[in-house]
């Protein structure tokens, strides 16, 4: 069923850096999640356990190494980039080939956000406060382009050619975004914070988040010539995440269900359906607007005789826009 309208709707979670050792489940092949029914717009869901009165609320626990950030390479569907979290300060970029499974780890070591990869085949991310690194798709070329660890989030635009980063740590935050070209140079300011929620491809308008707005620019005059509250007319559901799908449509989470955004009209089309115990974050949509990929966050009660401890199991989802169609995919790490 072709969604008309596009939002995507996910909470982000804070969860404790604390591991869980756990043995690992192989999936054989890509799973299709049946516990989504697209169609009567319902899900089957699991409770965790009530919170009790003056209780700290859930302790959250991962796998020893968990897959985040996956994004697709714009120029081939079968390929992915993602960031295998083993600890704070230690983490890999890894290019993913879903058809042979080959991986290719292109940087280990501090990794902040999530990687931008252009159709000019470069891959740029952010090394904690060393600055931003850039790296070619096979690891060559390995180089720190912007030095200085107050430059986050970078996005490339839809050509390649330029970065949209958020410069942090700015008085009063002015100027707090800033766009680079590919080899370093800085090419203008923006009088906005952008750090949040950011992306710049299929349009030259930027969408970012601000406090509870979602803001759309227009990077050529820097007006702001689109805002909608991030509840959406749900008060109850708190918008996160937005990736472009083409000039009028994004995806994002909303509450925890996954939503369509239509950007200029505001209607919104559910998904996919979540719950207390599954959520969805992370999005990045392909070269072509048919498919998203992004993280699916299962959680499950570790023990009864600690009810409040849970095991939050990362995997990677793939939607189809086409079919409606909802993927686990298989990651051997």
């Amino acid at each position: 069923m072709r969604k008309q309208t596009l939002i995507t709707s996910i909470i982000l979670i804070i969860f404790s850096v604390t591991f869980y050792s756990c043995k690992k489940t192989k999936v054989s092949h890509p799973a299709i999640d049946t516990s989504i029914d697209n169609d009567s717009d319902t899900c089957s869901c699991g409770n965790l356990p009530a919170i009790p009165g003056y209780s700290t609320g859930y302790s959250y626990y991962h796998e020893p190494s968990y897959i985040v950030s996956p994004i697709f390479n714009p120029n081939n569907d079968n390929e992915i980039l993602f960031i295998n979290f083993k600890s704070t300060n230690n983490k890999e970029l890894i290019r993913y080939n879903l058809t042979t499974k080959e991986k290719t780890i292109l940087f280990s070591g501090t990794i902040f956000a999530s990687p931008t990869w252009s159709k000019s085949d470069w891959i740029v991310f952010d090394n904690g406060y060393n600055g931003l690194y850039k790296v070619r798709p096979d690891g060559s070329e390995l180089t720190l382009f912007i030095t200085g660890g107050d430059k986050f989030n970078p996005k490339f635009n839809e050509e390649g050619d330029k970065i949209l980063t958020y410069h942090a740590f700015t008085s009063q935050h002015q100027y707090a975004g800033k766009i680079w070209d590919i080899n370093g140079q800085l090419l203008d300011s923006i009088d906005y914070d952008v750090n949040k929620d950011s992306d710049w491809k299929r349009q030259n308008n930027i969408a970012f988040r601000k406090n509870e707005e979602i803001l759309i620019m227009d990077i050529m005059n820097k007006e702001i010539i689109k805002t909608h509250n991030t509840f959406l007319g749900e008060p109850e559901k708190y918008s996160s995440g937005f990736a472009w799908i083409n000039e009028d449509e994004a995806i994002l989470g909303h509450g925890t269900d996954v939503k369509l955004l239509n950007v200029w009209t505001g209607n919104t089309t559910k998904l996919i359906c979540g719950c207390q115990d599954r959520r969805y974050q992370n999005f990045s949509v392909n070269g072509d607007g048919t498919k998203a990929i992004f993280n699916k966050l299962i959680y499950t009660q570790i023990e009864e005789e600690n009810p409040l401890d849970i095991l939050v199991i990362n995997k990677v989802t793939l939607y189809n826009f086409i079919t409606d169609e909802v993927v686990d995919l298989e990651i051997e790490l």
